[in-house]
């Protein structure tokens, strides 16, 4: 998942806003990750992992959450395992 840096796209009505990752824990062998991340009503979800971040190549897949659609108010919790 993508998050734009602090301050990107404020004050901008022609850009959308970008997701943006507010939390994340992992548990002690990384095979279970806990994330809350903005999320907008309209828009669906996807999220992908890596098992190997800056290992070439850096192969991302789709989580086993599949597309989904986001919780209610503006931020969104989801448990990757």
């Amino acid at each position: 998942m993508e998050a734009a840096p602090r301050g990107a796209n404020e004050g901008s009505a022609s850009l959308p806003a970008r997701t943006r990752v507010l939390f994340s824990n992992y548990n002690g062998t990384f095979t279970k990750a806990t994330v809350v991340f903005t999320t907008k009503a309209t828009r669906p979800y996807r999220l992908k992992t890596s098992n190997a971040l800056g290992v070439s190549p850096d192969v991302w897949t789709n989580s086993a959450l599949n597309t989904f659609a986001p919780d209610a108010g503006s931020s969104t919790t989801k448990i990757i395992a």
